[in-house]
């Protein structure tokens, strides 16, 4: 069983043994990041002064290192001051790295312009599992769950978001998860799963567009859907 390793107090969310580093700078993060750890599989920078301070700057900085990252699976920000400018970094983050598999957000400043900058990369992400927007300091409406529904008309990996989202509609991106959900469950089994694909990934000219959006195979993910 692989091990993963904390970069600060080791979050009471992960069940995998932590190798705890004490509260590291923006720098010490980066240059850990850099040296490819196998043992990395973790990220948790939760509460972290040092991105706190300039959490614009520290997600640019960030999102470039784990643009190639292919070691880190779960990356835990929470109460990290993160705003919309550093959700737009993340989003563009996301769009490139496929291999990060959660993504925690607790407790930031991601307002609904952010969480649909995140939708972004995410349309073009086949790696992420599971997104945590709960406890932002604004509400996220119907705007942003519009965008969501876009994304998934090419995310065919995201298999529970948990925030608190302000709207009767949000039962339209519960069968959106549970299809991709579906999915993973057949990819998993080895079985076919093109009758559930979005109509604009069917027939011939969607089919390579549809391979290239679905997720390695994987034990099948935990049902989820967002929070009422």
């Amino acid at each position: 069983r692989s091990q993963s390793v904390a970069l600060l107090p080791p979050s009471s969310r992960s069940p995998r043994t932590m190798v705890v580093f004490g509260q590291p700078t923006l720098t010490g993060i980066l240059q850990q990041l850099a040296k490819g750890d196998a043992k990395l599989q973790t990220l948790d920078i939760t509460n972290n002064a040092s991105i706190r301070m300039k959490p614009t700057d520290s997600m640019q900085a960030l999102s470039e290192v784990l643009k190639g990252n292919t070691v880190v699976k779960v990356l835990i920000l929470r109460e990290c001051e993160l705003g919309d400018p550093a959700a737009e970094l993340l989003g563009g983050m996301l769009a490139e790295n496929h291999t990060i598999e959660e993504v925690d957000l607790q407790r930031n400043r991601i307002s609904s312009t952010g969480a649909i900058a995140i939708a972004d990369g995410l349309a073009k992400n086949k790696g992420v599992r599971l997104l945590n927007l709960s406890n932002q300091q604004s509400k996220l409406g119907e705007e942003c769950l519009e965008c969501y529904k876009r994304m998934f008309s090419t995310n065919l990996t995201l298999t529970k978001i948990v925030w608190h989202l302000d709207s009767r509609k949000a039962w339209e991106l519960a069968k959106l998860i549970t299809r991709n959900v579906e999915i993973s469950r057949r990819l998993a089994a080895g079985r076919d799963y093109t009758e559930l694909l979005p109509v604009e990934l069917r027939g011939s000219a969607g089919a390579a567009a549809a391979s290239a959006a679905a997720p390695a195979a994987a034990p099948a993910a935990a049902r989820g859907g967002p929070e009422p």
